[in-house]
């Protein structure tokens, strides 16, 4: 009887040493059901500095350029390319998506033609019109415009979106008078970009593209030879070059080759292997019509 009296007095002390022993193990039991104060303040300022930074207005913050790093392009054999991982790029289904919508067409997947034509747009939803306005800051930082501004019939390494210059496409581009202007225009913002401008054209007199007077602040960007290769804008003009001759504009092609030779020998630009894919590329004719 003594012994179950004695019992009975000791089994609250054995219950709360038990949940102590408890909350030792496992403290998370013993915390409120209502975050304290200060995690509260943590948490608001943890998303504070997750939050995406707001950008400078114009067509950079439409564009995600970055606003330091060095100039690598989708075109450049020395960019890096991602990894993809063994499902692949989960956002491509959906940007593919999204441009089909925009721009339905078994010919043109990637809506090429209505993207030129302003009634479609890139596979990052941008209008021609927006590219256009693109800085040379924006230019040169930006790189996955290019393939869009001046498509051509090969795939590029670095960027799967990039829309690809069918047969079909090359002959629809070369008897279309409207897709031919608004390459020739899309040509005239790359080259003032180089540092070069197209003259003459007027009351007869034949067009000439010649050495701009921003020449010599375009030269650290366009004409200077890059730490571990070329430049990446040398292999932007061998894209150029390629794009104009095969979608029909033969003359600007030209003049734009005549140019790059004189340049490189007046400036004495160490262009090296370049010049000769340069004149590769302004050989190219468009197919045949059908």
């Amino acid at each position: 009887l003594k012994m179950a009296q004695c019992t009975n007095r000791l089994l609250p002390f054995a219950r709360t040493l038990g949940s102590l022993s408890s909350a030792a193990l496992c403290p998370q039991i013993l915390l409120p059901s209502k975050v304290p104060m200060g995690c509260a303040h943590a948490s608001a300022k943890e998303k504070k500095l997750n939050a995406t930074p707001p950008h400078a207005p114009g067509a950079q913050e439409d564009l995600g350029i970055p606003a330091t790093g060095s100039p690598i392009d989708a075109e450049s054999s020395s960019a890096p390319r991602k990894t993809p991982s063994a499902d692949g790029d989960k956002n491509v289904p959906q940007k593919k998506k999204a441009a089909a919508a925009a721009n339905p067409s078994n010919d043109d997947p990637s809506g090429l033609v209505a993207f030129f034509k302003h009634t479609g747009t890139d596979n990052k939803r941008r209008k021609l019109e927006l590219l256009r306005t693109l800085d040379y800051h924006a230019m040169e930082y930006n790189h996955d415009y290019i393939q869009w501004l001046f498509p051509t019939d090969e795939e590029s390494m670095f960027n799967r979106n990039a829309p690809i210059l069918t047969v079909d496409l090359q002959r629809i581009f070369s008897q279309d008078e409207q897709l031919r202007s608004e390459l020739r225009r899309n040509f005239l913002q790359f080259i003032d970009f180089l540092g070069f401008e197209l003259t003459g054209g007027d009351n007869g007199q034949p067009q000439k593209l010649q050495i701009a007077a921003h020449f010599e602040d375009r030269k650290s960007d366009c004409w200077s030879a890059g730490p571990v290769g070329p430049n990446h804008n040398w292999l932007r003009i061998s894209r150029v070059l390629r794009c104009l001759g095969i979608c029909g504009l033969q003359a600007e092609q030209k003049l734009f080759m005549d140019v790059l030779e004189a340049t490189v020998k007046s400036e004495k630009i160490p262009v090296g292997s370049s010049i000769e894919k340069w004149r590769e590329h302004a050989k190219l004719r468009p197919p045949p019509p059908n």
